[in-house]
């Protein structure tokens, strides 16, 4: 339920930001919020918690983050006078979804059995653009236990290439023999 609401409210704020140019400025004071969010537990808890009034809840929104865009300031207000506010953190990644389609973005997870260095995450990604036709964004993580190689998670694919993923398939291709 609660990512359906995450939705709505994500899509109605990006249609408003899509509407008055505003797409890279609104995902950033999101991100910002969300941010803050994160390193301030405390803050967040104190700002969704429904027994605290909700003019003061908005009064701190406005004092912690004076700077930013009035779209999404009054969209905060709009999500406190919801008791919505639980739900920025849902929000902000579907706004980066409808964002990352809008401007033709993929995030491609990969997976390294050892570092990688700049020159092969660079080859990697111009692989995976010329491939898509699309700008990517790499997350890279190591993971030992791959052994050796990579899995490449982008656009609902997954490309793993990785030592352990080829012993798990010699595995099974043994106990079927």
């Amino acid at each position: 339920m609660a990512s359906v609401i995450a939705s709505r409210y994500a899509q109605a704020l990006f249609e408003l930001a899509k509407q008055e140019d505003l797409l890279d400025a609104c995902k950033e004071d999101l991100h910002v919020i969300v941010e803050g969010m994160v390193q301030y537990p405390e803050l967040f808890a104190l700002l969704k918690h429904p027994r605290i009034d909700k003019k003061e809840r908005k009064d701190i929104v406005m004092k912690s983050f004076s700077g930013g865009q009035t779209y999404v300031m009054n969209f905060v207000k709009l999500l406190i006078d919801r008791n919505r506010f639980a739900s920025i953190k849902e929000i902000e990644k579907r706004y980066q979804e409808l964002y990352n389609e809008e401007k033709g973005i993929e995030i491609a997870y990969i997976q390294s059995a050892l570092p990688l260095s700049d020159t092969e995450e660079k080859q990697i990604v111009d692989m995976l653009k010329a491939k898509l036709k699309k700008d990517i964004i790499a997350k890279v993580s190591i993971k030992p236990e791959l052994i050796a190689g990579l899995r490449i998670q982008v656009a609902g694919d997954v490309l793993d290439n990785s030592a352990s993923n080829r012993l798990q398939r010699l595995k099974e291709q043994a106990k079927n023999s």
